[in-house]
């Protein structure tokens, strides 16, 4: 085996294990049994898998069928890439950055001049940057990701009727409308639209055969190449998501479409797309407080370091990921290994996949290269208790609620429904459960052992951080924000409780379902049905017709309007849908 050192990425010096490139025939033969065990366990229809490093790919894999009359999948099938698409969307943005076209750090309305939010905190800027890196507080809108009608000039008219989240460089936010006016951005510098500027500044410089097929007829005449949708239970279907191309609802890609864009990124030093600085400003971790979860933050249209490996040997971990309804996707990129690998697949349910395929071929290649990734480190014995003093408070995000509060003896414990665990203080700042009760009950218990928490601020909020500890390695997945659950809740509110359904002729007709406004331990509650996504938000009235969804991050901070129609029903928009009371 050889091994060198040399520079990563940041500047800081490695030990870099170059070879073997390939994996033994018996680990070769062990992963793809695993690999199919998973794929048969999730029913997962169609799945192309592939490692690669800057000289091309060193596994590649088909599995399955990409037809309900069991085609099968290959080399030239294409699958949907969903948010995949972003890192192109930032490269076409930084193109037009280094023809010195665009300015990274100027007022987007340099550039959309009909651009407008309502606000709350006053006259704002956001960036172009601000855009790239989800902190533009740019709510995430789902009716405008599955309206079929709307084309990407219509964000600009959608988000009018949208407030700011939070002031711009305060909370990252994941939001496919931003990414919306990048690709409006871009074809107001280029004079192009997004597809042309994309296909001539990126994909054929890069040799990629990406299409995007964003209504039925294009669609059915690349019928021969691309794959179907499949839900859970192998039925074949039309995926909704067919908005915002520049953020990635109809982009469809072959898995070689992946592989050169992971090489791209592997072999950066010799591309000749970006000026070098810019490339460089690309890879690396932004120096910023913008975080995600401890480690994880998003730059220029890259997810970095949102796995934290137990061998400091194997570095960080750069790439993104892509999920519609039906299609998922992701590549994962070991920038200090020069290993890039990717999993999609054509199922619902299969994000999770993905990620279980993707670590398994990190855990098989970089076993074959001597480090045992999978091990995790000894449990660490308990620290000190902690003393609950200032620190109780409930947090929120979109489906989470986690009030911490103190016991009879002054320590802090985390209540999860009737579990409980107490707090105590890990070496490095974290905080980890000690099941107390029922909750040390052994199944029970095992879920409590793989989370651990951190209370931060960030730009004055009260922020957590929830760690997952998994076998080789720990991922920062949501985080969440303090609130006060003990918000007073208007009359009108409290009278607009029920069940509701989308309006007549809505987009999300026929894809929301069991939706309704409660008031649920003192909490008033939106929660919905979404194809087979269960979404719930807690909401604290501003005033009598407005709301926002509470918590910090994702989904977070979103404004929710209340009002009567000239009938008198209650008509109710969260996340950009329009939903109506059903009155009996």
């Amino acid at each position: 085996m050889q091994v060198v050192t040399r520079k990563g990425v940041a500047g800081d010096s490695r030990r870099i294990m170059m070879e073997p490139r390939r994996l033994s025939e018996e680990r070769k033969e062990r992963l793809e049994k695993t690999i199919e065990k998973i794929l048969k366990k999730h029913r997962i229809r169609g799945a192309s898998v592939a490692v690669t490093d800057k000289k091309g790919p060193i596994y590649e894999r088909y599995f399955g069928t990409v037809r309900a009359d069991g085609e099968k999948n290959g080399p030239e099938k294409m699958m949907m890439i969903g948010s995949n698409t972003k890192p192109l969307t930032a490269l076409a943005i930084l193109t037009l950055k280094d023809k010195g076209l665009l300015d990274l750090d100027a007022d987007i309305r340099t550039y959309l001049e009909d651009f407008a939010m309502k606000s709350r905190f006053g006259d704002v800027t956001v960036t172009v940057r601000d855009l790239l890196m989800h902190i533009g507080g740019i709510p995430d809108d789902l009716g405008l990701i599955i309206d079929k009608e709307k084309k990407l000039p219509d964000t600009i008219d959608a988000l009018r009727e949208d407030f700011f989240t939070e002031r711009p460089q305060t909370m990252y936010a994941y939001s496919n409308p931003g990414y919306g006016l990048l690709g409006l951005i871009i074809e107001k510098v280029s004079g192009q639209s997004y597809e042309d500027h994309l296909q001539k500044a990126v994909l054929d410089p890069l040799g990629l055969s990406l299409r995007i097929l964003d209504s039925k007829e294009s669609r059915k005449a690349m019928r021969d190449r691309i794959s179907a949708s499949f839900d859970k239970k192998e039925n074949e279907h039309e995926d909704p998501l067919t908005t915002l191309t520049a953020a990635g609802s109809s982009t469809y890609a072959t898995l070689f479409d992946m592989i050169r864009l992971a090489r791209f990124f592997l072999d950066y030093e010799n591309q000749s797309l970006l000026q070098k600085e810019t490339m460089a400003e690309m890879l690396e971790r932004p120096a910023s407080d913008h975080v995600i979860c401890e480690s994880e933050t998003i730059g220029l249209g890259l997810r970095h370091d949102y796995i934290r490996f137990y061998d400091e040997n194997v570095g960080k971990v750069l790439g993104h990921g892509g999920n519609t309804v039906y299609h998922h996707s992701t590549f994962d990129i070991l920038m200090d290994q020069g290993l890039g690998f990717i999993v999609m697949n054509n199922t619902e349910k299969g994000a999770m996949v993905c990620q279980k395929i993707s670590r398994e071929l990190m855990s098989a290649f970089l076993a074959e290269r001597g480090l045992d990734v999978p091990k995790r480190p000894k449990e660490e014995e308990k620290g000190e208790p902690v003393f609950a003093e200032d620190r109780t408070k409930t947090y929120f995000a979109p489906g989470y609620r986690l009030p911490f509060q103190e016991d009879r003896k002054g320590y802090l414990i985390l209540k999860m429904g009737p579990l409980r665990a107490r707090l105590h203080h890990a070496k490095d700042g974290f905080l980890t459960p000690v099941p107390k009760g029922i909750a040390r009950l052994p199944l029970l218990r095992s879920a409590f052992k793989r989370l651990r928490f951190k209370p931060a601020s960030i730009k004055g909020h009260d922020v957590l951080f929830v760690e997952i500890l998994q076998e080789f390695g720990s991922l920062c997945t949501l985080f969440a924000g303090a609130d006060d659950e003990k918000a007073k809740i208007p009359d009108t509110f409290l009278k607009a409780c029920g069940d509701y359904t989308p309006v007549a002729q809505s987009p999300a007709a026929g894809l929301v379902k069991q939706a309704k406004l409660e008031v649920k331990k003192g909490v008033l509650t939106f929660s919905m049905k979404f194809f087979e996504e269960r979404m719930t938000y807690s909401l604290r009235a501003l005033d009598e017709k407005e709301a926002i969804i509470m918590g910090f991050g994702r989904g977070a901070r979103e404004t929710v309007t209340l009002h009567e129609d000239d009938d008198g029903r209650f008509i109710l928009r969260i996340k950009g849908l329009q939903m109506t009371r059903k009155d009996a």
